[in-house]
Order: structure tokens, then sequence, then C-alpha cells
């Protein structure tokens, strides 16, 4: 430690600390809000929803029955449900699979296409359940619109209509 302090800064002693830019004197620029900038000239409460939605404003009251979500810019659907099994750490669920796994339950579920047991919680492989919106509308998340589905067949599904 005290050979990098003398040879980066010629000294034994501590270098001054760096000027760090004063964030609280900037606030949000979202109308109303009084909170310091975070990033983008918006608090940190107002980047997250914006980061997450594409626009700062409160979630969509239409994305759950408690007004709890909010619509992703690919057009699904996010609620808020802690304690879920499917729930990431945040509490996040896409609304899709909080649907379709008060529908059918848990695990194992055989692929609606080729009957391929699949499992909720394979993440990234062949088995894991891909829930396949029949309508092909990402917010037609009627339980009867809903099916479960392996990776691949869900692959060739969107090739198909692609």
């Amino acid at each position: 430690m005290h050979y990098y302090r003398l040879t980066h800064h010629g000294s034994l002693e501590l270098p001054p600390p760096k000027p760090r830019p004063d964030r609280t004197k900037r606030l949000c620029s979202v109308d109303g809000c009084e909170r310091s900038v975070w990033s983008r000239e918006m608090c940190n409460m107002h980047y997250s929803r914006w980061n997450l939605t594409g626009h700062p404003g409160p979630p969509d009251p239409l994305t759950a029955p408690d007004g709890s979500g909010c619509v992703r810019p690919d057009g699904y659907r996010v609620v808020y449900s802690h304690g879920h099994p499917l729930a990431d750490k945040n509490g996040q669920v896409l609304e899709h699979r909080l649907v379709l796994f008060a529908e059918i339950g848990p695990d194992p579920h055989p692929c609606h296409w080729c009957g391929q047991e699949v499992r909720w919680d394979a993440h990234h492989t062949l088995d894991a359940l891909v829930v396949d919106h029949l309508d092909w509308r990402r917010s037609n998340n009627d339980p009867r619109n809903l099916v479960p589905s392996c990776h691949p067949c869900n692959i060739k599904r969107t090739e198909a209509a692609a």
C-alpha cells in the first residue's frame, strides 16, 4: 500500500479525495418529482420505470388486478408477486407465466405440441417450460390462450409465423 502511494502519488500520505458530482442540487425532470437525479435526468424510481417500460410514468393499471405491474417494451406484462415460485429476486413475474402456473400448477407438464415433458424451473434448457400464446398476442393472458411448450416447439412456431 505504501509503495503504491509513493510510486503513484509521490508521497506516503493519502491523496486528497477526488471531487464527486453533487447530485443533490439537480432534481428529477419528471413533473412534480422532488427527488434528486440518479441517471438520465431522472430519480432512481422514474429511471427504473423508464428502464423497464420505456416511459417514466406510473405502471399501467391494466397489467394486474391490483395495478402492481407494467408492460415491457416487448409487449409482455410484468406483475409483482413476492414469494411466488416463479418470481425473480425483485418479486417480478411475467404475467402469462403467473396465469398458466395458476391454471396448471407445478411440474411436470407435457409440451402442448410434441408431448415432451417440460418444467418451470429448467432455465435455458431444452426441457424448460415456455408459455405459448395460441393467438400470438402477448397481451392476451387469458388462461385458454396459454399452453405449456418446449423451447424447440416454441421456436418452430415463431419461425413458421415469420
